[in-house]
């Protein structure tokens, strides 16, 4: 489950996403309650044990009597142990979501957005084409004609008519055929020059 979770954030799900699906499917969760918090998937996608290393002394105690614990916000010292224990994730698999997980905090923070709502569905590009107008997510969607040469799906940002007989966002429409072509074009340029790129990435 740790596993699907991780992958579900890097195929573009935010927490508030998974924790919906794993509830919709009656997935029980630590306590054995199909019951989950966007809290509970965000600190799982942070936490170092997953990796096999460990943080001690992320809390300490302040009162031996009643042993009341508190968080360690440097009040004493704190030891990072790698490799403690069998990992459940990789760490390349770790280390690439934290990445992402940075990458959208910057997104939503230039375009001065709360929460972007990435989409799901199992189609390669959903919740992964972001309007750089307004940072929300672009949907499938399906222009269909009598005549079926003239059928046409394109990729459209969620927000530009979510209030009907209103415009929300100016940004143009893309064809799914341009769509592809232009990720089979990228894909084709990094793999061609992988080198650099993993160099760049390992930077």
């Amino acid at each position: 489950m740790v596993r699907r979770i991780y992958n579900d954030y890097l195929n573009g799900k935010g927490p508030n996403r998974i924790a919906k699906e794993l509830e919709e499917e009656r997935v029980p969760n630590w306590n054995g309650k199909a019951k989950w918090y966007e809290s509970s998937i965000q600190k799982m996608l942070s936490n170092e044990k997953y990796k096999g290393d460990a943080l001690l002394q992320k809390t300490y105690t302040v009162d031996f009597l009643s042993k009341k614990r508190v968080v360690n916000n440097g009040e004493v010292p704190r030891y990072y142990v790698e490799e403690s224990h069998p990992p459940i994730i990789d760490k390349e698999i770790w280390e690439a979501v934290q990445l992402e997980k940075e990458r959208r905090r910057a997104f939503a923070e230039k375009h001065q957005i709360q929460k972007i709502d990435y989409a799901s569905g199992d189609h390669p590009f959903a919740g992964r084409v972001i309007c750089g107008n307004c940072g929300k997510a672009y949907g499938r969607k399906v222009w269909n004609s009598p005549d079926e040469n003239l059928r046409r799906v394109i990729w459209r940002c969620n927000s530009k008519y979510q209030t009907k007989g209103q415009i929300g966002c100016d940004s143009r429409h893309i064809n799914d055929k341009l769509l592809y072509s232009a990720f089979v074009n990228t894909y084709n340029v990094i793999v061609e020059n992988k080198d650099y790129f993993m160099k760049k990435w390992t930077e």
